[in-house]
C-alpha cells in the first residue's frame, strides 16, 4: 500500500513498526553533503516521543559503510515532503 500524503499518517507508520514491519520513505526532496536529489528512499525502522514531538527512526543506505545507526527526524516537520509505502500481506 502506498500513502500519497503521510500526513496523519503517523498512527500507521507506529502500527507497522511496532509490529516489526520496516516501512518505505520516500522523500520528495533530499540534501545530502551539499548535494541535492529530487527524491531519496529510506527505510523506517523506529519511532519516540521526545518532549511532545514525534519523531521517525530511519535508516540510510546511502549513507556509507560506516552509516549504520539509525537516524532520528521529526515527523510533523517532514511528513509534507514524503509518501509513505508497506507491503500488505495476505495473511495478516
Amino acid at each position: 500500500m502506498r500513502a500519497t500524503d503521510p500526513l496523519g499518517g503517523w498512527a500507521k507508520y507506529k502500527e507497522r513498526i511496532s509490529a516489526n514491519r520496516p516501512v518505505a520513505l520516500r522523500f520528495d526532496f533530499w540534501v545530502a553533503d551539499g548535494v541535492e536529489v529530487n527524491h531519496h528512499f529510506v527505510a523506517g525502522n523506529g519511532f519516540k516521543n521526545v518532549s511532545g514531538i514525534d519523531y521517525f527512526g530511519y535508516k540510510d543506505p546511502d549513507g556509507g559503510q560506516n552509516n549504520t545507526g539509525t537516524h532520528w527526524a521529526s515527523w510533523t516537520v517532514n511528513d509534507q515532503d514524503m509518501d509513505m509505502g508497506y507491503p500488505i500481506w495476505n495473511w495478516e
